[in-house]
């Protein structure tokens, strides 16, 4: 049996911590369990009342007691460490942010590429530049910005003729 004995130091900080703003949903549940095993209350009774494991709650009232408060904070996921750094989103910021150039998602790819090497998915680039708040266009074909507005107006002005029905002058 595992009993939870806090001093008055501890009291303070577990009520400091569980009041909190920072303190997650989750450390926030271990910190009670250790609350509520200081009160006396039993491994399987904290279990059911969080609706968890007697396992899982013994597990985090060994942690507190061999590595205080801070073994109760959640561990970071693990996992690949994201190949996007941010150096490198800072320096593609800086690139594509300079010319005035639209980039699309292959062409952030090709660059990606030939300055670092680096080889990331197309699709995971793209939702990782959004992320990050660098958009990304697709370009579309088209020639307006090769048109004459005076060319564009007599076009129109014809067309609108030619839907009344009336004879082109």
């Amino acid at each position: 049996m595992h009993r939870v004995i806090l001093t008055a130091e501890q009291r303070a900080e577990l009520n400091r911590r569980c009041h909190d703003p920072k303190t997650k949903p989750k450390t926030r549940d271990r910190l009670e369990m250790v609350r509520l095993a200081h009160t006396g209350w039993s491994i399987p009774t904290i279990a059911g009342h969080f609706n968890l494991t007697q396992s899982r709650v013994r597990h985090w009232i060994k942690a507190f007691l061999s590595g205080g408060f801070d073994a109760l904070e959640s561990k970071k996921a693990p996992g690949a460490t994201p190949k996007l750094t941010v150096e490198i989103l800072a320096d593609l910021r800086r690139v594509t942010g300079q010319d005035g150039r639209t980039w699309t998602g292959p062409q952030v790819q090709q660059w990606l590429e030939e300055t670092y090497r680096l080889t990331v998915n197309r699709t995971h680039l793209c939702e990782v530049l959004v992320r990050n708040g660098l958009s990304y266009k697709r370009t579309t074909r088209t020639v307006r910005h090769k048109q004459k507005p005076e060319q564009v107006a007599d076009r129109k002005a014809d067309l609108e003729t030619l839907k009344r029905g009336q004879k082109q002058v």
